[in-house]
């Protein structure tokens, strides 16, 4: 392999060897001045004069939309909220309704209970004003007999 490269140097004249590096610098200085060396084209602006008139454009976009605050409100009922009777950044008052939930089955039979327990207790104040009654008038009669 040796004497390949003494053929090829034998080959090529010295005056042949600084052609081919004047060619190599050459191409390397036109590509650096081409990546380098060119300057960035100036940047043009468009203006006009501003006039009033309906706009039209649309935006897109993609992914999460997050609350920049927010409130944990808890309730003692379980279900799905069907209808919500306040916005974002709306002020409420006590006793203002703010949601509606529909009860799913547990919380509709606890309030099966509750209203049964509401009229258990309304039956027994019920029965204590009768016995109210009746004991006010055997005491106004033990009254009139003792006068």
């Amino acid at each position: 392999m040796g004497f390949i490269f003494t053929g090829l140097k034998k080959l090529l004249s010295s005056r042949t060897r600084v052609i081919i590096a004047v060619l190599v610098i050459a191409s390397v200085g036109y590509f650096a001045w081409r990546t380098i060396g060119r300057s960035k084209p100036a940047v043009q602006y468009q203006t006009t004069q501003a006039t009033k008139g309906t706009l039209i454009s649309s935006v897109t976009a993609s992914g999460a939309v997050n609350a920049g605050s927010s409130v944990q409100i808890t309730t003692q009922v379980s279900g799905v909220v069907t209808q919500v009777y306040v916005s974002d950044g709306d002020t409420v008052t006590q006793g203002e309704k703010l949601a509606e939930v529909q009860l799913d089955q547990t919380a509709q039979a606890k309030e099966a209970v509750a209203y049964a327990s509401y009229i258990s207790a309304q039956n027994s104040v019920q029965n204590a004003q009768n016995n109210l009654r009746s004991d006010q008038a055997a005491l106004e009669n033990v009254l009139n007999d003792i006068h």
